[in-house]
């Protein structure tokens, strides 16, 4: 139930490919379709039917797992600092 997904950006620094539902307040940022899917909150089939989707070919989901680390490696400590100075110089 966390509504921003921690979780997702921990598994996304460690190169995985990733799944979450719709609830993740990140997912329309970080989740794309080279990098994961996102399920319907609740609906067990539809999550069933994403995870057979990523679990069927190691190497895509190798390559997932790639693009998720490219993905989140901008959004670091030292870029949102420097994207909050910018937007006080304005």
């Amino acid at each position: 139930s966390e509504t921003w997904g921690l979780a997702l950006n921990e598994a996304m620094v460690a190169g995985k490919a990733v799944i979450v539902s719709d609830k993740v307040g990140t997912a329309v940022d970080l989740i794309h379709p080279a990098n994961g899917k996102i399920f319907q909150s609740g609906n067990i089939a539809d999550l069933k039917e994403k995870l057979l989707k990523l679990v069927t070919d190691r190497d895509r989901l190798r390559s997932m797992g790639e693009f998720s680390k490219e993905i989140i490696s901008p959004w670091n400590f030292n870029n949102q600092v420097k994207n909050i100075l910018n937007a006080i110089a304005g």
